[in-house]
């Protein structure tokens, strides 16, 4: 049975998803102003107006998207979970698949501070431009990097940074006893 150290749950930080919400009220708002224009004033919207079916049809295309662009930015959880076994990921709707790092692939590791924005360009599933690595980021400015045996980096974002490193020194001590 899998030993479970740590578990954590972090969604976007609101900075991140309110320009989205923001974006999506401001076309539902514009294009309700402009059916409201054409519809119930009779007044044509806009210099070059479209037909009434073209502006419904356009309205609809429009604001299902925003809504559903900032749905998925709303919903969006970083999970981590360290089991015995190595470290699971999963970060949807950037990372649909549970990604597992094993035990074995991980040579070093140490609890850091980083800069989201100038280490990996932002938040979400990032890989770095740099020298970096690839970055799971959902909030704040600490994590947890990973040094695997391929060469390869990887950064968890936590709020949790004392307890995942607890949990980590946990999991590599079960690797020494096998």
């Amino acid at each position: 049975m899998e030993k479970v150290y740590f578990q954590e749950e972090q969604r976007l930080d609101l900075w991140i998803r309110l320009p989205f919400l923001l974006l999506a009220i401001g076309t539902t708002v514009t294009f309700g102003y402009g059916c409201y224009h054409q519809f119930v004033m009779r007044i044509p919207w806009g210099d070059k107006p479209m037909q009434d079916q073209e502006l419904v049809i356009l309205s609809i295309i429009i604001n299902l998207t925003m809504w559903i662009v900032f749905m998925l930015f709303f919903l969006a959880r970083f999970t981590t979970r360290i089991t015995d076994d190595g470290i699971y990921i999963k970060f949807p709707p950037f990372q649909i698949k549970m990604k597992h790092i094993s035990i074995e692939n991980i040579q070093k590791y140490e609890v850091r501070r980083y800069s989201p924005l100038r280490e990996y360009g932002g938040f979400g599933v990032k890989d770095s431009l740099r020298k970096f690595g690839k970055g799971y980021i959902a909030t704040g400015n600490q994590g947890l990097q990973l040094y695997l045996v391929d060469g390869k980096k990887v950064l968890l974002g936590t709020q949790k940074p004392d307890s995942i490193r607890l949990a980590v020194n946990r999991m590599m001590d079960q690797k020494e006893m096998r």
